[in-house]
């Protein structure tokens, strides 16, 4: 029998205090400077993901069931909804995509279920831009030192999607910090919050991915308002027998360092990267090789008679479509992402299209295609090696660890800046969207987001 005897609770207790007191002379240049690319990178999927069909959905659904209830502002939409039903249609746009940067130390895309919930707060009180920056560190910060106290291995190993698992909790604290709440406050917050993770891997490729992500950030908002008022969870809901790292994982199994002491550990993430590509993070070492065997070697289709592909066994939990039947699974699908590439050179956003997925010379290609794991990389690691066999007989060769993006190879200003206006601009208007760009690069200049806002909400 499961005792009922109270658990411990330093990982509450632990993260409520951080949450507390971390202030905006916490965060450093060079993570402000990271903070600011992540904001830029996920604003910009948040207004292309709300004008794709799930996103559509999404907010027609939420508005349907709303009436005229609303008074939070929705990415992409003159119509407002209820506060978590808002924060539910901005964060799943974000995530519709697959486009929105991610981790390995996490297991999941960390911004996406922070900073709409900023920007959807941010149309209820007033924020600057240096608030906006701290609350989004408070979110990413949670979720990483979750991560850092459980075997997050075991937890996706298992088919939860962490995205939405971890980012319940981060949106939790997003919201307690920015409305203030004391210790106590916010430690019921996450225990409330424990009871509400949910999201499942065998939904990749699916509408449903990117809706655990609203989903999640919803409750986490929830979480928090309801602790405000005074509603209770139960201790041990973390780290007890019967709690969030028992039952999502194998227990807890480190991180006792005090959490602001360590922070920030984004910084240190080398796994952590801005998507260069439109596609699920696992293909993309694959991708950055072939980039740098292209920028050397002639490869087309002419020249390329087929392409092996060795990369860490625990992508084949995410990359489940190896003949993709609809543009969502062609972004979880190595092989369509490597034929694409051989085809078209670095595939952009059109490549995981309707269009794209058509392509007869990319379907050609499909087939040539030859991707298998490789046991000697460890769980948690990108390292992936590709051999492409050209028709002349030589056989190229190339190892990437660290895909495009990272700490280590990050994006350029003039790559993230066309990166936003490729996926922006068609929605808000090419003038709209490098003005919207200019403002967020100033985020820690801005005394208020109202013009952000304003711009998002058409």
């Amino acid at each position: 029998m499961v005792s009922r005897v109270p658990e411990p609770t330093e990982t509450c207790r632990d993260l409520a205090t951080f949450v507390r007191e971390v202030t905006d002379d916490d965060l450093s240049a060079r993570f402000r400077d990271v903070a600011v690319r992540a904001f830029v990178d996920t604003v910009c999927l948040a207004v292309a993901g709300a004008a794709e069909r799930g996103g559509e959905l999404t907010t027609a659904t939420l508005g349907d069931l709303a009436g005229d209830a609303g008074t939070a502002p929705v990415v992409g939409s003159a119509e407002p909804l209820p506060l978590t039903d808002a924060v539910c249609a901005n964060c799943t746009a974000a995530h519709q995509h697959d486009y929105d940067d991610t981790s390995l130390v996490t297991h999941n895309h960390p911004s996406a279920p922070v900073v709409p919930t900023v920007l959807t707060l941010a149309g209820q009180q007033q924020l600057s831009g240096r608030d906006a920056l701290t609350a989004y560190a408070v979110g990413v910060e949670t979720q990483y030192a979750l991560a850092e106290r459980m075997d997050t291995d075991a937890h996706v190993g298992r088919g939860w999607h962490a995205t939405p698992t971890l980012g319940t909790f981060g949106a939790t604290a997003t919201t307690c910090w920015l409305r203030s709440l004391d210790v106590s406050t916010v430690e019921h917050a996450l225990r409330i919050a424990a009871s509400m993770p949910a999201g499942l891997q065998t939904n990749f490729g699916t509408m449903t991915k990117p809706l655990h992500v609203g989903h999640a950030a919803r409750s986490g908002v929830t979480a928090a308002l309801l602790a405000e008022k005074g509603f209770t969870g139960g201790e041990g809901a973390l780290d007890g027998a019967t709690g969030f790292f028992e039952v999502y994982a194998d227990g807890r199994t480190g991180g006792d360092a005090d959490v602001l002491a360590d922070a920030w550990r984004v910084m240190d993430d080398e796994t952590y990267h801005l998507k260069k590509y439109p596609c699920c993070s696992s293909s993309h070492p694959a991708l950055g090789a072939l980039e740098r065997l292209r920028a050397d070697h002639d490869l087309s289709p002419a020249t390329v008679d087929g392409v092996r592909v060795a990369a860490p066994e625990w992508t084949r939990d995410e990359l489940q479509y190896p003949d993709p039947a609809t543009p969502l699974e062609s972004k979880f699908s190595m092989e369509h992402a490597v034929a694409s590439a051989v085809v078209d050179g670095s595939p952009a956003e059109d490549a995981f299209s309707a269009s794209g997925l058509a392509d007869e010379a990319v379907a050609a290609m499909r087939e040539a295609i030859e991707y298998d794991v490789d046991p000697t990389v460890s769980y948690g690691e990108y390292t992936t090696t590709v051999a492409v066999d050209l028709v002349d007989g030589r056989t190229l060769t190339e190892t990437v660890s660290d895909p495009p993006g990272s700490h280590s190879n990050p994006l350029t200003d003039d790559e993230l800046r066309g990166k936003f206006l490729r996926t922006a601009g068609p929605v808000l208007g090419e003038g709209t969207a490098d003005s919207l760009y200019d403002d967020l690069r100033s985020l820690t200049d801005l005394s208020d987001l109202d013009g952000v806002v304003a711009t998002l909400t058409g």
